[in-house]
């Protein structure tokens, strides 16, 4: 199974999925963590601070497309309109509450040392 962290540096998970930079995907078996690859894309609109609430959801294409082959999108906090757009995708959004190294997070949230939640939540002020 293939799982997708959102990014700002390929490190670290984003505490906001709208500002992501790309998406650290692993290949997982289980609980073990077989490989990773980093899949950059475009600036987001939130990236670039623009802020879309209440406009128009993150459509299952552009930088989306690059998780496709994914079934889990792990982030810090996601908006209703993106869980959205990953749901009609065939992904499971799933909000991680910890900051810090992607890796190290996913391997303790496969041991069930974490728990996601697959509700949406998002921090955004502007």
């Amino acid at each position: 199974m293939k799982i997708a962290v959102a990014s700002v540096d390929g490190v670290t998970i984003s505490q906001h999925f709208g500002q992501s930079t790309g998406f650290i995907v692993f290949d997982v078996e289980g609980e073990t963590i077989r490989s990773s690859e980093w899949r950059a894309v475009q600036q987001t609109p939130h990236a670039a601070g623009v802020c879309q609430h209440g406009g128009e959801q993150p459509q299952p294409g552009g930088g989306l497309a690059l998780i496709r082959d994914c079934s889990v999108m792990v982030c810090g906090g996601i908006g209703g309109g993106a869980a959205n757009a990953l749901q009609q995708m065939g992904l499971k959004p799933m909000v991680l509450p910890v900051a810090g190294d992607a890796h190290t997070a996913l391997a303790r949230m496969l041991r069930g040392e974490l728990s996601a939640s697959s509700t949406p939540t998002c921090q955004c002020e502007h």
